[in-house]
């Protein structure tokens, strides 16, 4: 799998050769994973069912209840069209305060793990993800 190297932010990056840089393997489907997991269902209009909507728990209790849907809404995300297998996934969700949950998504590919972790504010509304791996 190819795909154009985007930056944590969100950024188009220039390689060395003047050209757009390309994420490759388990680089590139690293990239796919995070960008499904701060995508709203129906924003990417080139595949309408790609994302998490995890600002969708924006408001509910920090409940092992709301802990559980994140859950399924992130191994959706990345499994809806065979992106990634659920074996080839771990996902582990916890409160990190009384008003955020943590996810830490590690994905295995033929490289090695890649990881990343997902806040979610249910108060203040706010979404952030960070590389691990």
């Amino acid at each position: 799998m190819k795909d154009i190297w985007i930056t944590e932010s969100g950024e188009l990056e220039v390689g060395p050769d003047g050209d757009f840089r390309v994420a490759e393997d388990s680089e590139a489907i690293a990239q796919a994973a995070m960008f499904r997991g701060k995508t709203v269902i129906g924003d990417f209009p080139l595949q309408p069912l790609c994302g998490a909507s995890l600002e969708s728990l924006i408001g509910e209790p920090n409940t092992q209840e709301t802990g559980n849907l994140m859950y399924s809404l992130l191994m959706s995300s990345l499994t809806w069209d065979g992106l990634l297998s659920q074996n080839q996934i771990s996902i582990d969700v916890f409160p990190i305060s009384t008003t955020t949950l943590m996810g830490v998504v590690t994905i295995y590919t033929e490289g090695d793990p890649a990881e990343y972790s997902v806040e979610v504010d249910l108060k203040e509304g706010s979404v952030t993800q960070t590389r691990i791996s």
